[in-house]
């Protein structure tokens, strides 16, 4: 293997590993979803540049914006843990109706924050996670 090739080849490993952790993002960091470190500069770094990169990479071509604004209109409406939990059936009936792996991705992700959520300030968290996916996600999808 020659020096360009093996160049190559390194990059083509480094980005196939930002992928798995790119795209498993949301349950990777959950502790900085629901705002638990107390790390201000991490937590603005995730909401502000993480997030934006992931819907650039895996979402922008995956999932339609009005099924997105779907999925933001069933968080919006949540005023507890305990309803947010409810809405497991529903995300699960949106993946079932996708058929993007990328998308599917997401909304598994979410399932999972949302058995996680553990007080009743989580849920705000939650909606606020959903409100910046779709923010970015108006912006860079194309349909």
């Amino acid at each position: 293997m020659n020096k360009n090739e093996n160049v190559k080849s390194q990059k083509e490993k480094m980005e196939d590993n930002n992928t798995k952790i790119s795209l498993n993002i949301l349950t990777e960091n959950v502790d900085l979803v629901f705002e638990r470190k107390g790390d201000t500069k991490e937590y603005n770094e995730f909401y502000l540049n993480e997030l934006e990169d992931y819907v650039k990479k895996y979402l922008k071509n995956s999932i339609t914006k009005t099924q997105m604004r779907n999925i933001f209109d069933t968080f919006k409406d949540c005023n507890s843990n305990d309803n947010m939990k409810l809405l497991k059936p529903k995300l699960m009936y949106f993946a079932g109706r996708i058929n993007k792996n990328n998308a599917k991705k997401f909304i598994e992700q979410l399932i999972q924050l949302i058995d996680a959520m553990r007080d009743e300030s989580d849920y705000k968290q939650m909606q606020k996670l959903v409100e910046t996916i779709l923010a970015y996600h108006k912006y860079y999808a194309k349909d």
